[in-house]
């Protein structure tokens, strides 16, 4: 059942990533493109739902596989899960201008992700790490680079990515 799961939340990351990506190119390329209006006009959406399956996912993991977060995983949940009510308070009364809040607490979430995954992928940490489970402990490894720690690094850069493109002109 876990292998499944990591298998699909893997997938999830990798299909994520590769969107992101597309994302960027696209404002390179032609701002007005279809790809870049779309995101714009659904970017509180589309930030919900990132951030809610990454709260959902990270919760799924400790909750009910028993994966202790470590200290760094904290850190980043503390900048992930306000965006979900953020995000969601937003959709309701249809204001997107939180966006820029989001988009503030995603950057210090991405900090901590870079952080973590330097540290998990290189096994120094300048900083203790002894809160809960060690930083560098290897949960999940699918298609050879895909952990926890890639998953929110990928997660947060989403975000941003989407806030950064409601924010442009």
């Amino acid at each position: 059942m876990i292998q499944i799961f990591d298998k699909i939340i893997a997938f999830g990351t990798l299909l994520l990533a590769a969107s992101t990506i597309l994302v960027i190119v696209s404002v390179f390329m032609d701002k007005q493109s279809p790809v870049v209006q779309l995101t714009k006009k659904y970017s509180t959406l589309i930030i919900f739902i990132i951030s809610f399956l990454a709260m959902c996912i990270s919760l799924i993991y400790s909750n009910f596989f028993g994966y202790t977060p470590c200290y760094l995983c904290w850190f980043q949940r503390i900048f992930i899960y306000p965006s979900v009510l953020f995000s969601g308070i937003a959709l309701y009364k249809k204001d997107n201008h939180i966006v820029s809040y989001i988009e503030n607490l995603s950057w210090v979430g991405l900090v901590f992700s870079i952080y973590h995954n330097i540290t998990y992928y290189t096994g120094v940490s300048p900083l203790p790490c002894d809160v809960g489970a060690s930083c560098t402990l290897h949960y999940v490894s699918e298609f050879g680079f895909v952990t926890i720690p890639f998953m929110a690094l990928v997660s947060f850069i989403a975000v941003i990515t989407v806030a950064r493109i409601y924010k442009s002109k």
